[in-house]
């Protein structure tokens, strides 16, 4: 039986808005990825005649170690043609493309009952989709048309799957409506998560319910600082990260627009202390959303995206604060490199336009997001630095 014809699905709600921009994407995705091969796919090869089965397989790596991913050229897809196009869907033959390539830049998650479909951000089309989205973000019921699932997160704790997408509503309900987003308000929220966590650990879910029960928005509004900081993190940290994690010697090759941000980072930053760092950050945000109203609401919107998206991932293995963690640095990170962006224009005397900012957001989503070497390694710096 397949279980997929009885699933309910989700989308984002500007899922049906993408269009691929195919040889004019800025950022094609058939350059710089490591792109596996499902076992759906693999059949579907070994289907083709001997002829055609040995050069589809001669374009494969790691089937020995059961891991088939498409052999690369130059870190270029070899189906990829000179004008920028899949030569497989020319051929119209998609059921010989891996999954990830047939549904990306789709995000389809599994929950067992249920699925959601988020759109990736390291597609410039889809950043571009997010940053023009005005609404609150909000997860849609499709209707009875079936999705080709990529992640499925399996667990047998249907009454945990519940409390999650309740904490997910009370995080995402508390980020939309708080007054000033700010690092004091992401402290408020982290300090909840903590000890959720710490209670799901001990495996008292129901002290985890009453905790969540408590959290109160409206207390802490009354209470909170008249003036924060906006990056939850120090600079010191962030920049270890941008310098040993993201900066990496075939940066230039596979991710160019990033490595050339980071570049331009080290230049205006490098001679600073971490303190005068965050101070020159601090009043560039300031400028940003003078000159670009709705540079704080861009970020904003980021950190409830990353709640949708990631949040109910930690149904799989109970932990929530790796989650909070990653979706905080990954906050602080494009907070820094955007702001490096809008210096750098202004200096050259451009405008920092939206095309500009959704290829900056696309660059560095595909680089911390898409690279378990790089997800990993934030992981291990913040239970050094930071924990």
């Amino acid at each position: 039986m397949d279980e997929d014809k009885y699933m309910q699905y989700f989308g984002i709600q500007f899922l049906n808005q993408f269009k691929c921009a195919q040889g004019d994407c800025p950022q094609t995705c058939c350059k710089g990825w490591q792109i596996l091969i499902d076992a759906n796919t693999m059949e579907q090869i070994e289907k083709e005649p001997e002829d055609k089965r040995w050069d589809l397989k001669r374009h494969i790596a790691g089937m020995r170690k059961g891991q088939p991913q498409i052999r690369k050229n130059f870190g270029r897809c070899p189906y990829h043609t000179k004008e920028q196009l899949c030569g497989l869907q020319l051929r119209k033959r998609t059921d010989l493309m891996p999954r990830v390539c047939r549904e990306y830049p789709r995000r389809t998650v599994s929950f067992g009952s249920f699925a959601e479909i988020t759109m990736e951000l390291a597609c410039p089309v889809v950043a571009q989709l997010f940053l023009e989205e005005k609404e609150m973000f909000s997860m849609q019921p499709l209707g009875e048309q079936e999705h080709e699932v990529l992640w499925k997160i399996g667990n047998e704790d249907p009454a945990f799957l519940e409390w999650l997408q309740q904490l997910r509503e009370v995080l995402v309900k508390g980020a939309q409506q708080v007054m000033s987003f700010d690092a004091a308000f992401l402290q408020h929220q982290y300090v909840c998560v903590d000890a959720l966590h710490e209670m799901l650990m001990r495996n008292k879910l129901n002290d985890a319910k009453q905790i969540l029960e408590n959290y109160t928005q409206e207390v802490w509004e009354e209470n909170k600082p008249e003036k924060a900081k906006h990056i939850f993190f120090s600079m010191e940290i962030v920049d270890k990260v941008i310098a040993h994690l993201l900066d990496t010697p075939n940066l230039a090759i596979n991710n160019p627009k990033l490595k050339k941000v980071i570049q331009t980072y080290y230049r205006f930053y490098n001679a600073k202390t971490a303190r005068e760092a965050e101070q020159m950050l601090e009043a560039t945000w300031e400028q940003m959303e003078q000159e670009l109203p709705g540079t704080y609401e861009k970020y904003r919107k980021y950190y409830i995206y990353y709640l949708y998206e990631m949040l109910l991932c930690a149904y799989e293995d109970y932990h929530l604060l790796k989650v909070m963690l990653l979706g905080n640095m990954y906050l602080a990170l494009y907070m820094v490199l955007d702001a490096v962006c809008f210096i750098s224009c202004k200096q050259k005397n451009k405008p920092y336009d939206m095309a500009m900012q959704a290829e900056l957001l696309a660059a560095l989503e595909r680089r911390m997001r898409h690279n378990t070497s790089v997800r990993d390694g934030i992981l291990e710096r913040l239970r050094k630095e930071f924990l």
